[in-house]
């Protein structure tokens, strides 16, 4: 709704106003009269929306999506020559410094919080401040990229910044590209409205009635859709489980060929952490005992949060990815593990 459209209805509006007087049907007139009202009114509901949504709404979703999702990546995302959420790297590394990396997916590049609110970067202030500057990490996550991806950029450029320690951020979604079967990603009825060719255009055009759409619909939360039948499916899978072991394994090793610290973050959904019972708990324990038996530090984020409500957790309602706290007790466990 255009404001070119709104003067258009106020001028229509006061001309039939002027156009009423000659009929004589009271009946028909009030008809009229209330007709006009009520679009002038609706209108007027749609504008303020629209203004608010295009303007002032400021949060993510879950999937990044929407319009309001990709004006705030706009706005709050900035990217150094690598294509990375961070400042610029440096190659050489100066003697005495400790140099950690941070790579994961979008629960470790940040989506939904301030980049200075993200655990990478509250870790290196925690870090600095008890050992005067010594301590670099740098944050090579990218919304969407799974295990596979990750292993990847490890084994092609990660090398050239000579990290001592590798901090894996660990997402249950994280095995999907190693599946031995196909299975929908997110919930394909949802999407399927969402990408309908007659509704698309109307929302791309505006920005209100797609926000208000997808909270209708709970489109920002379909990553959760029904993990029984997604991500718990596919650790239960032989195949799959076997594939994407040998996805970690290949990191695990990588790692200790460069003589590099791993330490692996799994995140739990923050949805249904404090539902009893966790969904996934039992998916937790598979990957806990993994990484346990090759004698890698795990910090599942499971035991520690499922006694908070969804809402303390995420970025915002309509985001699941962790929020400010989150990324402060992430912080705080790996500053334990890290502080010299």
């Amino acid at each position: 709704m255009s404001l070119f459209l709104v003067v258009w209805l106020v001028i229509t509006f006061l001309l039939v106003l002027v156009a009423l007087k000659k009929f004589k049907n009271q009946t028909l007139k009030l008809i009229i009269f209330n007709v006009l009202l009520l679009l002038f009114l609706l209108s007027t509901v749609l504008n303020i929306g629209e203004s608010y949504y295009r303007f002032i709404y400021d949060y993510s979703d879950t999937l990044g999506v929407l319009q309001t999702s990709k004006r705030w990546l706009v706005k709050h995302a900035v990217y150094n020559a690598d294509f990375f959420r961070d400042r610029n790297f440096t190659t050489s590394k100066p003697d005495g410094t400790t140099r950690i990396e941070v790579i994961g997916d979008s629960f470790s590049f940040g989506s939904g919080v301030e980049v200075n609110q993200r655990f990478s970067d509250i870790l290196q202030a925690k870090l600095n401040n008890q050992n005067k500057g010594n301590f670099e990490v740098y944050n090579t996550s990218t919304p969407g990229w799974e295990s596979k991806d990750e292993l990847g950029y490890l084994q092609n450029k990660a090398s050239m910044f000579d990290f001592d320690v590798v901090i894996l951020s660990y997402f249950l979604n994280d095995i999907y590209k190693d599946r031995a079967f196909d299975l929908p990603f997110y919930n394909p009825s949802l999407m399927r409205f969402m990408e309908n060719p007659y509704l698309k255009p109307i929302f791309k055009r505006s920005v209100f009635i797609e926000t208000m759409t997808a909270k209708f619909l709970n489109v920002s939360n379909s990553v959760s859709f029904d993990i029984n039948n997604r991500e718990i499916k596919l650790y239960n899978d032989p195949q799959t489980w076997a594939n994407h072991t040998k996805t970690l394994q290949d990191i695990i090793d990588l790692t200790h060929k460069r003589n590099q610290k791993l330490i692996v973050v799994i995140f739990p959904y923050l949805d249904f952490v404090s539902q009893k019972p966790y969904p996934a708990k039992a998916v937790h324990a598979k990957i806990d005992n993994f990484f346990n038996e090759q004698n890698i530090v795990v910090i599942d984020l499971y035991p520690i949060l499922k006694n908070y409500p969804p809402e303390k957790l995420k970025a915002s309602k309509y985001d699941i990815h962790p929020s400010p706290f989150v990324h402060r007790i992430v912080a705080g466990k790996l500053f334990e593990l890290l502080k010299k």
